[in-house]
């Protein structure tokens, strides 16, 4: 089900592709927007475009450049997902409040006793998971397959949910790579301009961690 958040949305992508947009989920790196199908053109991956996010009752946008990841239909209506590309000078205009719409790190870290798997381009490697919530994943790789992984490089995850025993399989952003003793620590972040269903997911993540927090809790 689409559920618009509280921004408003205009993409420009050339002249006379100035398009209203419905935001549809967001994130540090990357958004998703919905547009209405009658005589939306087709973009090609890495399309460069600029978003201009309006806040409700505040008068200054928030304009970002971005480039074009995929694009899906969700309910009929063409979608984009639109990956930030001067992240720099687009933190700087966040005020806190936007902060906390944009960066989801501050959703509680769930301990994810489980093994998971990552690939990118054509290699594979086995990962025990640290933790996991919704707004990404940490895993422990050994130092050879680590060495072979290079900051910001897209990964595709395989996971599963215990308690739920559903698989996850978003593609993530390696946004940070630290050693803690023999392995080595991966952050990756799920991004809504990379994976499509991702609000879904983040709903099924938020719901375990709420399932293990109760359990904790009864102990």
């Amino acid at each position: 089900m689409i559920r618009a958040i509280q921004l408003m949305a205009t993409m420009n992508a050339g002249p006379g592709k100035n398009l209203p947009a419905t935001v549809l989920e967001t994130s540090a790196s990357g958004t998703r927007l919905a547009f209405e199908p009658t005589g939306f053109p087709r973009f090609q991956i890495g399309a460069p475009v600029e978003v201009s996010f309006v806040q409700l009752g505040v008068d200054r946008p928030l304009v970002t450049l971005g480039q074009v990841c995929n694009q899906a239909r969700i309910e009929g209506r063409p979608t984009l997902g639109i990956r930030f590309t001067n992240t720099g000078r687009f933190y700087q205009q966040l005020t806190p409040e936007l902060w906390t719409q944009f960066d989801r790190r501050w959703r509680n870290r769930i301990p994810l006793d489980g093994q998971a798997k990552i690939q990118s381009g054509g290699r594979q490697w086995a990962a025990p998971v640290h933790d996991i919530c919704a707004g990404g994943v940490s895993l422990d790789l050994d130092p050879g397959p680590a060495d072979e992984l290079g900051a910001y490089e897209l990964v595709r995850l395989f996971a599963e949910l215990p308690l739920e025993g559903g698989m996850i399989f978003p593609t993530c952003l390696l946004v940070h790579q630290t050693p803690f003793g023999r392995q080595v620590r991966h952050g990756m972040s799920f991004d809504p301009s990379l994976t499509v269903d991702l609000e879904d997911l983040q709903d099924r993540i938020d719901a375990f961690a709420r399932t293990v927090e109760a359990g904790q809790k009864r102990e």
